[in-house]
């Protein structure tokens, strides 16, 4: 579903004729709803055990708003459904994998690398029979294949456990449902950084196929290639990172991904051609792998199983949505009005920096470990 839609939102918009600026204050009350809307579903997921029924609600409303828009392509219709759609497909994709990460704990596997990975897959499938898809439907083929796979998901969800807090822990035993679970402080530093890296990462997805259409000159046809063949390249990283994060923190891996990921947005604003993309994709691939499948680990393991939903939420969703709401519209200006270099410059310093703070939090608390230990 994601990989039919995620990706095209933009460049859809864009096709109708919304301005830049436009685009990013559509994205800006998107990250409003998203921010009041799932971290309070997400509560309430967690203190009624609802987590699969809240996935399935949220899918249905993706569908429905996409249906929307391709029967009444109007600018209201757009606006709205657009902010439908970009508030939910994040937390879509949340629910899901944290949902696999139960089930996986359920039968005492940590195989979460390969879960994400079949995720990955998906979104290569959706993108490699995108280009065909548009050639042939143009926005609407994609839709209409993006409202089949995601009832399909919907019927095939009664795979996933019924919540979150459905898994192996020695302390679950002696807690009472109403008893408040307190929230690792590990937690906070991953909030700052996420705030930080989401002003980057969200602003350059924004735009970065905008910019490979418009400033490139390259055919809407081939913009599915170029997202299929970035999901390939990242596919096999999430299979071979699982040994490797049981061996180190997942820390790590955040910091280097986050790093890297805002220095390829740098690359992209160099890139000169189809040919030079293409290069710059190849190294993308595990950047995009560490980021992605550390933050996802690293919560679920400083997390109690009866808040992990929450703290995924507000870590991936509340921050990030906050992020977008205050850099959106700006920096979608910088976009109209200055050079795409400068607009990539900015993405990779905000990323840098959510790498550096995430560094420095876990430097301090080895050493603070150390102390206690001395």
């Amino acid at each position: 579903m994601r990989g039919y839609s995620a990706p095209y939102f933009n460049l859809f918009l864009d096709d109708m004729g919304f301005s830049a600026t436009l685009i990013g204050t559509v994205l800006s009350i998107a990250s409003i709803l998203e921010l009041v809307m799932i971290p309070t579903l997400s509560r309430i997921a967690d203190s009624r055990g609802a987590h699969r029924l809240l996935y399935r609600g949220l899918m249905l409303a993706y569908i429905l708003a996409v249906l929307a828009m391709m029967i009444y392509p109007i600018t209201a219709v757009l606006f709205v459904g657009t902010v439908i759609v970009q508030s939910n497909f994040r937390s879509t994709f949340l629910f899901a994998m944290q949902l696999s990460f139960t089930k996986l704990e359920q039968h005492g596997k940590t195989f979460f690398g390969r879960i994400r990975s079949v995720s990955a897959g998906g979104f290569m499938i959706g993108n490699l029979t995108a280009s065909p898809l548009f050639a042939i439907g143009q926005f609407t083929g994609l839709f209409i294949a993006t409202i089949i796979s995601g009832a399909l998901s919907i019927l095939f969800s009664g795979a996933m456990p019924k919540n979150t807090t459905d898994k192996p822990s020695d302390d679950m035993d002696n807690e009472t449902s109403d008893e408040t679970i307190e929230r690792n402080r590990l937690m906070y530093p991953v909030f700052l950084a996420q705030f930080f890296v989401a002003i980057g990462l969200r602003n350059g997805f924004a735009f970065w196929l905008i910019y490979f259409q418009d400033a490139l000159n390259i055919p809407s046809e081939q913009i599915p290639l170029i997202v299929a063949f970035s999901a390939i390249l990242e596919l096999p990283w999430f299979m071979l990172l699982d040994g490797p994060m049981k061996r180190w923190s997942a820390v790590w891996f955040y910091i280097i991904g986050a790093i890297g990921l805002g220095i390829h947005f740098v690359f992209f604003g160099l890139a000169g051609s189809f040919l030079a993309i293409i290069v710059i994709l190849i190294t993308r691939g595990p950047m995009f792998a560490m980021w992605n499948l550390s933050i996802l680990v690293h919560i679920n393991e400083i997390s109690h199983p009866r808040n992990v939903s929450t703290n995924q939420a507000l870590a991936q969703i509340t921050v990030p949505s906050i992020a977008g709401l205050i850099s959106s519209a700006p920096l979608g200006f910088v976009y109209d009005n200055f050079s795409p270099m400068i607009f990539f410059v900015l993405c990779c310093v905000a990323m840098v920096i959510g790498g550096l703070i995430m560094l420095v939090s876990h430097l301090a608390s080895r050493k603070s470990i150390k102390v206690k230990h001395t």
